[in-house]
């Protein structure tokens, strides 16, 4: 249960349970929304740090921003690409100093972290190309870059 606790300057506690759960260290996945279009690809630099897929579901972690651009104002989807229906799912964003650090800097990519799960029950059977999108609401512009992977799903 999530809840607020408070200490005023005599040094007493006061705990207000907000009637919430909170799953900590446990990633919930994310619902997949159904698009008509896609964005076309783009220049985006990204890395992958966890990619992991078995008979269930798809776990994703890593960073990605357009190349040469600070990830200011700007929103990650994961992207699945099938034949017939294409899908974008929301990622959980992750601070990622070290992505700035290692570009020394000359880029402001702190906020460019992501991490997403996805149940395959969750898309209809078929065979999806994995990608990244950005929508950077800042410049006004989204783009995709596929990550060289698919997966299938066989639910029903």
């Amino acid at each position: 249960k999530l809840g607020l606790l408070i200490k005023d300057k005599h040094g007493n506690t006061f705990y207000l349970e907000t009637g919430s759960n909170l799953n900590v260290g446990q990633q919930q996945a994310a619902v997949p929304l159904k698009v008509t279009e896609i964005p076309g690809e783009s220049d985006i630099m990204f890395g992958m740090d966890l990619y992991k897929e078995d008979s269930r579901k798809l776990v994703i972690g890593g960073w990605a921003a357009f190349d040469n651009q600070s990830y200011i104002q700007s929103i990650t989807h994961l992207v699945l690409k099938g034949e017939v229906s294409h899908y974008i799912v929301p990622v959980e964003p992750v601070l990622r100093p070290d992505v700035t650090r290692s570009r020394s800097g000359k880029l402001n990519l702190d906020n460019a972290g992501f991490n997403v799960t996805v149940l395959k029950s969750s898309i209809p059977p078929g065979t999806y190309e994995v990608g990244i999108m950005i929508e950077d609401k800042k410049e006004n512009k989204k783009g995709i870059v596929f990550i060289n992977k698919t997966i299938s799903s066989n639910s029903p």
